[in-house]
């Protein structure tokens, strides 16, 4: 859990904050403040250059909207994630198996300079896609998952069965067959309206798993990245032992000679 400020706390962060504001007003400089001042004012009131790097980190990726959109009707999810540990080969493997436990499927695996990705491809469908790029001790994960294929089926499905249901009932009616079709045509502008209901279940069913999936696969990175960089330290520090032992024995055997 992140450091809570105190009313005090936050009252110096916005003083100082409009004090340098005021500096870069006189400089006739309106760009606000570089890494470096916030760095600089961050350490005035007690946050450490770490935690304050990686809030800019976050700043830099906006959450997805979970709304869903009546008129719209998203069938898409685009959301970044930033968790604790640097991703590698030695754990890419364990992240996959977290994946593939996640997603119920398997997906195409490939790297870019130092990225990872995983993408998963359901035919005409839609897809889900996730790449992994390690930055100053984290790891910076986006995910998009995309469901068009199923939007489409479903909208298709609804409106042609208002048009028939109308088609049929007005069919049997003293209408003229210009009104008829009309009113048809507006049924099947109203079977789009029912068809939002399941793709707004679909579309809140998909956010959750996201944050599901994005927290686990979040621990893993985290968890094993962890265990590797105190393997490493331990490795580091074998092998100094080692060397001072190697070099105290030779001492030994020169002072003998």
């Amino acid at each position: 859990m992140g450091k809570v400020f105190t009313q005090k706390e936050i009252g110096r962060i916005l003083n100082k904050a409009s004090e340098l504001q005021v500096l870069k007003d006189l400089r006739g400089d309106t760009s606000g403040l570089n890494e470096q001042e916030l760095i600089a004012l961050a350490d005035e009131v007690g946050i450490d250059e770490d935690t304050l790097k990686k809030a800019i980190l976050l700043s830099e990726y906006e959450e997805s909207n979970d709304t869903f959109n009546w008129f719209s009707a998203q069938s898409s999810i685009q959301t970044s994630f930033i968790a604790d540990g640097e991703i590698s080969d030695e754990i890419w493997e364990d992240v996959v198996r977290e994946i593939r436990r996640e997603t119920g499927g398997i997906g195409a695996l490939s790297k870019v300079g130092r990225s990872f990705e995983w993408e998963q491809r359901k035919k005409d469908i839609g897809y889900t896609h996730l790449s992994f790029t390690p930055a100053k001790g984290t790891t910076k994960i986006q995910y998009v998952n995309s469901w068009k294929g199923i939007k489409f089926l479903l909208n298709f499905f609804f409106g042609m069965f208002a048009f028939v249901f109308a088609a049929i009932a007005i069919d049997n009616s003293s209408i003229q067959d210009g009104m008829a079709f009309l009113f048809a045509t507006l049924a099947a502008v109203g079977g789009l309206g029912l068809s939002r209901f399941p793709l707004k279940f679909m579309y809140e069913d998909q956010v959750k798993k996201s944050d599901r999936l994005m927290k686990n696969i979040s621990r893993v990175i985290e968890e094993l990245s962890n265990e590797r960089a105190a393997e490493n330290d331990a490795h580091i520090h074998f092998d100094d032992t080692n060397e001072q032992e190697n070099s105290t024995s030779g001492r030994h055997n020169r002072i003998r000679h």
